[in-house]
């Protein structure tokens, strides 16, 4: 269904209220105001900050649960891998707190 048949199925009142000149109108200044991405070589430097947070915070996950590069990973871990890591650090953190807890 091509979209010039949605829109003629729409009654008119509500083609007039979708497609009307006031809305198209505040379509486009939102478009405009919109951030658009500033690439240098294929990075959005608009996003680099966050990306560099992220991999900070990565970084110091890593280091605070003693994260070992196996061989066949670089210094620099995976973050996929990093994360899996954690999850069976924090499980066994917990059977550790359950075990505690019943010597208790």
């Amino acid at each position: 269904v091509s979209v010039s048949q949605r829109r003629a199925a729409y009654p008119l009142q509500q083609r007039l209220r979708i497609y009307g000149p006031e809305t198209m109108a505040r379509q486009i200044d939102q478009s405009k105001r919109r951030k658009s991405a500033l690439t240098v070589r294929g990075v959005n430097i608009l996003n680099k900050s966050d990306l560099e947070t992220d991999n900070n915070l990565i970084n110091e996950l890593a280091s605070s649960m003693d994260h070992r590069p196996t061989a066949d990973e670089s210094n620099k871990a995976h973050r996929a891998q990093i994360l899996r890591d954690a999850v069976v650090y924090i499980r066994n953190i917990q059977a550790e707190v359950v075990a505690l807890r019943a010597q208790l």
